[in-house]
C-alpha cells in the first residue's frame, strides 16, 4: 500500500489518500480513463471521500485511489491528483 498525507495542523489531518498495490496494477492495466468521483459528510469527521476509478474490460469502474480531505476546494482536487501521479509512477 502507497499512501500520502498532508502535514497536521494543530494535531488535525485535513488530507490522506492512498492505493493499494492490487490497486496499482490494475491502474497499470487500464490507465487509459481515469474517472473521479466524491462523497461528501458521509461519516462523523465530516471528511469528503473521493475515488478515482478506472473501467475494466468489462465495462466496470474498478478504484484505483481513495483519499479524505477536510474540504472539498480546487487545492484538495489538485493535491489528490498529485497523490495519484506520484503513486502510480
Amino acid at each position: 500500500m502507497e499512501y500520502y498525507s498532508d502535514e497536521p495542523i494543530r494535531n488535525s489531518l485535513t488530507r490522506i489518500c492512498f492505493a493499494t498495490y492490487e490497486q496499482m496494477e490494475l491502474y497499470k492495466q487500464f490507465p487509459e480513463v481515469v474517472g473521479i468521483d466524491s462523497t461528501y459528510n458521509t461519516n462523523k469527521g465530516k471528511y469528503s471521500l473521493f475515488q478515482l476509478l478506472v473501467t475494466d474490460n468489462f465495462g466496470r469502474g474498478r478504484p484505483v485511489l481513495f483519499a479524505w480531505t477536510r474540504k472539498e476546494f480546487k487545492r484538495d482536487v489538485v493535491w489528490i491528483l498529485d497523490c495519484f501521479r506520484q503513486i502510480m509512477e
